[in-house]
C-alpha cells in the first residue's frame, strides 16, 4: 500500500472513529441527563410519600384524640351499654355532622359491638357498598386481637375506598364497642401531587377510581400491566407532543399488602426539549471542530509520510550494517517475532550447517528441540513452541544454560534474551558459547560437594542435606573403622586410602539409591536411612557390619567397623541427634568394637 493510500485510509478511519465517539458521547450524555431527570423525580416521589404518611399520621392522631374525648363522655358510653340504638343513632349522626364541619374528608362513621356486629352505619355512599363490611371486618379482627387502634383501608364498591381508622371504645378498662372512621384519600393525594406538580390517579384492583386528569390516564390505559412496564422505570412516554414520566406508590398496610396504588404522572416536556436542543448544539459544534481537526491532521500526516520515506531508506541501510555486525560475531545471534525465527547470523547458520535462514526454517525442527536444558529450570511439559520457550527463558531473569551437539562435539551455551518490542513479542536471543568454562565449573561444583578420595558426599554437603531429613522415621548410622590408625602406621597412608575406598564401595553396593552416604571425616562415615522401620534399620546395620567383616581388604587383610544408630526424635536439633549417635558409636567401641549399638 502506498503512503498516499495510507493517508487517505487514516483520514477515513479517524473520521469514522471520531464520529462514533461523538455519537456515543452524546447518546451517553442524553441518557445521563435523563437519568438525572429520573433521580430528581424519584426524590420528589420520596418527598410526596413522606408527606402522605405524615398527613395520615396527623389524621390518625386527630381521630385518636376524638375517640379519647368520646370515651370520657358518660352519655355516649351509657348509650352503648344500655343498647339504646335509637338515641345512639341520633348521637352518632350529630357527632358525624360536627366532625364533617371540621374535617370534610370524613366519609363514613361505623359503630360495632364487642362481637364486631354493626350497630350504627353512617355513610355518604348509599349504593353498592358490597365490599365495605367484609373489608372492615379484617381491621376489626386485628384491633380486637391486639386491643389497640389500627389503620387500614376498606373498599366500599368498585369506585370508592377509604383510609380507615378503627378504635376500641373502653369503659371502666373494658372494651364496650369499636368505632370506625372512613376518610376519603383523595384530599391527601391532591395535596401531595400539587406539591410536586404531578397529575395523580388512584388505582383499585386494576380500576381507576379517582384522578385529576381523566383524559391523560384513560389515554395511557393505566393498569397493573402498565405499571409493571413503565412506573419507576425511567421511561419517557409520548402523548400529543408531550412527554411524561410515571411513578407508582403502593397503598398498603401490614395486613393489606398492595391494597391499591397511587399513580403520579409528571410532565417533563420542557426538560426533554431542552436536552434535545442541547444535543443538537453539541453535535453542530463537534462537527465544526471535527472539520478543522481533519484539515490539521491531513497536513500533519503529509509531513509525517515524507519523514517516514526518509526513515525507511535510513532503516534499510542500518539493517545492512547490523547484519554485517552480527555476521562477524562468534556468538549465535537470532531474532524472534511472535515465536517465529526471522533473522539469524552467519555463525548460527554455519553451526547448524544451513546455507540460509529459509533452508533452516523449512528443514529444521523447532529450535527449542535442538537444545538440552542443563540448568533444569523449565518444565518440558510447558514447552510446545519456540514462542513459549523464548518467553519462559526471558521470564527467568537468570543465567540459562543449554547444550547442543554439532560436528560430533557437545557445545554449551548461555542464552541471553532481550525484549525488543511487546507489540509483536519480539526478542533477540543470543547463544554465547561457554563450553570450556561450563565443564570446568561443573567439575569444581562436583568437587565442592564430594569427597575427593571416595567420591561420596563430603561433610559440608551432608550438613546441608540433613536439615531436610529430620523426620521421626529417619535413622542416622555413624561408622568408624576399628583400629584404622594401626593400618596407616603399619602399611602406610596409601594402603589406608585403599581401605577407605574399598569400604565405601562395599557399603554403597548394599544401600538403597535414595539413602544418603557421606564421609564425616578420617575413618568416620555417616548414613541416613529414610522411611525405614526401627527393626529393619537394625537388620541393615548388622548386615553392613557383617559385609565389612567378610570383605578381604588387599594388604590390610580383615577390617571391622563399629556402628552407632540413632532415630530422630521430634523437637530436637540436628546437633542433639548427632550427639546421641556419637554416644552410641562410643558405646559400640567400649563394648568390644565390631558391633552395632543404638541410642
Amino acid at each position: 500500500m502506498s503512503y498516499l493510500k495510507l493517508r487517505r485510509n487514516i483520514i477515513v478511519i479517524i473520521l469514522g472513529v471520531v464520529l462514533l465517539l461523538l455519537s456515543i458521547l452524546h447518546i451517553y450524555n442524553f441518557y445521563d441527563r435523563r437519568e438525572l431527570l429520573y433521580n430528581t423525580s424519584i426524590e420528589k416521589l420520596l418527598m410526596m410519600t413522606k408527606m402522605i404518611r405524615k398527613i395520615e399520621k396527623q389524621q390518625f392522631r386527630l381521630y385518636k384524640g376524638r375517640v379519647h374525648n368520646l370515651q370520657n363522655d358518660e352519655s355516649f358510653t351509657k348509650l352503648i351499654t344500655s343498647k339504646d340504638t335509637t338515641n345512639l343513632a341520633l348521637f352518632m349522626e350529630q357527632l358525624k355532622q360536627n366532625y364533617l364541619h371540621l374535617t370534610p374528608a370524613l366519609q363514613h362513621l361505623h359503630l360495632y359491638d364487642t362481637n364486631k356486629k354493626l350497630i350504627i352505619d353512617l355513610d355518604t355512599i348509599d349504593e353498592n357498598r358490597f365490599h365495605e363490611i367484609s373489608s372492615e371486618s379484617l381491621l376489626l379482627v386485628q384491633s380486637a386481637k391486639t386491643h389497640h387502634p389500627i389503620q387500614g383501608y376498606i373498599q366500599a364498591n368498585e369506585t370508592h375506598f377509604y383510609t380507615t381508622f378503627v378504635f376500641p371504645i373502653y369503659h371502666q378498662q373494658q372494651i364496650i364497642a369499636y368505632i370506625s372512621f372512613g376518610i376519603n384519600p383523595d384530599d391527601t393525594y391532591k395535596i401531595a401531587s400539587k406539591a410536586g406538580r404531578y397529575r395523580y390517579a388512584l388505582l383499585l384492583h386494576n380500576h381507576l377510581v379517582s384522578n385529576n386528569d381523566k383524559q391523560l390516564f384513560e389515554k395511557f390505559n393505566i393498569t397493573q400491566k402498565f405499571l409493571m412496564q413503565y412506573a419507576n422505570k425511567n421511561k419517557l412516554l409520548h402523548l400529543h407532543d408531550r412527554y411524561y414520566i410515571f411513578q407508582q406508590y403502593d397503598i398498603s398496610s401490614h395486613i393489606q399488602p398492595n391494597f391499591a396504588q397511587v399513580v403520579f404522572a409528571k410532565d417533563v416536556t420542557n426538560y426533554v426539549q431542552e436536552m434535545l436542543h442541547t444535543l443538537l448544539l453539541a453535535i453542530l459544534f463537534s462537527a465544526s471542530l471535527l472539520g478543522i481537526s481533519l484539515v490539521i491532521v491531513y497536513i500533519l500526516i503529509g509531513r509525517l509520510i515524507k519523514k517516514l520515506i526518509q526513515d525507511e531508506h535510513e532503516l534499510a541501510f542500518k539493517q545492512q550494517q547490523l547484519q554485517m555486525i552480527t555476521d562477524s560475531s562468534d556468538n549465535l545471534i537470532t531474532l524472534f517475532e511472535d515465536g517465529q525465527l526471522i533473522m539469524a547470523n552467519t555463525t548460527f547458520l554455519h553451526f547448524f550447517e544451513f546455507k540460509n535462514l529459509e533452508a533452516f526454517q523449512s528443514q529444521s525442527a523447532p529450535l527449542y528441540t535442538l537444545f538440552q536444558d542443563e540448568t533444569k529450570l523449565l518444565n518440558p511439559e510447558m514447552l510446545t513452541t519456540d514462542k513459549e520457550w523464548v518467553a519462559h527463558i526471558h521470564a527467568l531473569q537468570t543465567h540459562y544454560v543449554v547444550s547442543c551437539t554439532s560436528h560430533k562435539k557437545t557445545h554449551y551455551f548461555e542464552i541471553q534474551t532481550n525484549h525488543i518490542s511487546s507489540k509483536k513479542e519480539s526478542y533477540s536471543v543470543i547463544f554465547v558459547e561457554i563450553t570450556d568454562m561450563y565443564k570446568k565449573s561443573q567439575h569444581n561444583q562436583y568437587m565442592a560437594h564430594h569427597d575427593q578420595l571416595t567420591g561420596i558426599y563430603n561433610r559440608q554437603s551432608f550438613n546441608e542435606m540433613i536439615l531436610e531429613l529430620m523426620k521421626t522415621d529417619t535413622a542416622l548410622l555413624l561408622f568408624d573403622l576399628d583400629f584404622f590408625k594401626k593400618v596407616n602406621d603399619t602399611y602406610g597412608h596409601q594402603v589406608g586410602d585403599e581401605v577407605l575406598k574399598t569400604f565405601v564401595k562395599r557399603i554403597s553396593s548394599k544401600i538403597r539409591k535414595g539413602d544418603i552416604f557421606a564421609r564425616w571425616g578420617g575413618e568416620e562415615f555417616v548414613l541416613v536411612l529414610q522411611s525405614t522401620p526401627h527393626k529393619r534399620v537394625m537388620q541393615i546395620a548388622e548386615e553392613l557390619r557383617g559385609t565389612i567383616e567378610a570383605t578381604p581388604f588387599e594388604t590390610a587383610g580383615t577390617i571391622t567397623c563399629s556402628i552407632g544408630v540413632s532415630f530422630y526424635q521430634d523437637g530436637e536439633g540436628h546437633t542433639q541427634w548427632f550427639e546421641r549417635v556419637d554416644e552410641a558409636l562410643y558405646k559400640a567401641k567400649e563394648n568390644g568394637r565390631n558391633r552395632v549399638e543404638i541410642l
